[in-house]
């Protein structure tokens, strides 16, 4: 199962991705711009690279424990609805009395709200994730395709 602090590592991995994409986009333009030397961009190039690709691969695997997390805090609420939904019928064919669900219920009613809210956050930062993927794949498409205008 995933940690509780599943939030910093999220936060962790987001800023080190946006920033890593935003040092290879600053050296892409440094280069353009004629401000730095094409050796000095594939040495610092490499190194801002190796970077985003061990941030997405970071991300990639926090991605995967969250959709397990998700699956399972999904399942987990159906199960809790489920048994109230049973306690209900209980009450309405007086198996249990009124203080005793009344009680129950509540526990229920909590543990619901709780797990909806996990599961909210959770559902939020799989989207989040799941959108910096494509970046990364565009970073890569972007130095094969300068690759090749180097090569000409």
């Amino acid at each position: 199962m995933l940690s509780v602090g599943w939030e910093e590592d999220f936060n962790e991995i987001l800023f080190l991705l946006r920033k890593n994409k935003e040092r290879l986009k600053n050296l892409r333009e440094l280069t353009n711009s004629g401000k730095i030397s094409s050796e000095t961009f594939e040495s610092l190039y490499k190194k801002f690279e190796t970077e985003l690709l061990e941030s997405e691969s970071k991300r990639q695997n926090l991605l995967e424990k969250l959709l397990t997390l998700q699956k399972d805090l999904q399942n987990e609420l159906e199960l809790l609805e489920s048994e109230l939904r049973k306690l209900e019928i209980k009450l309405a064919y007086s198996l249990i009395n009124e203080d005793h669900f009344e009680k129950v219920s509540t526990a229920f009613k909590y543990a619901i709200e709780e797990v909806s809210r996990e599961l909210s956050s959770v559902s939020t930062a799989v989207e989040q994730l799941a959108k910096e993927a494509p970046e990364v794949q565009e970073q890569a498409v972007n130095k094969a395709l300068e690759r090749l205008d180097e090569s000409f």
